[in-house]
């Protein structure tokens, strides 16, 4: 997800929809993230616009929301990497 909005947020600073990324587009064709890069391009747009009149953190909510259910419609494993950090992979 952090990449994904790296992506959307380069894309938003060039003026540039999915449709002017075809190699992207390609990518994301029948992949499961489709549905979701448009909703959280949707919210991080949202975020950006309101920036500097956030009041907490519960602007961020509905990122929460879509994380929850991809977790939820595809599973996710977690495992412990030799130097304790966890790394959380969506069983899609």
């Amino acid at each position: 997800m952090v990449r994904s909005a790296y992506v959307m947020g380069t894309m938003d600073g060039m003026g540039q929809q999915l449709s002017d990324v075809p190699r992207l587009g390609d990518q994301l064709e029948g992949c499961w993230f489709k549905q979701y890069f448009r909703r959280l391009h949707d919210i991080c747009r949202s975020l950006m616009t309101n920036y500097g009149t956030w009041t907490g953190l519960d602007c961020f909510a509905p990122i929460g929301d879509v994380l929850e259910e991809i977790v939820a419609e595809n599973g996710v494993s977690v495992t412990v990497q030799p130097d304790d950090n966890l790394w959380v992979d969506v069983s899609a």
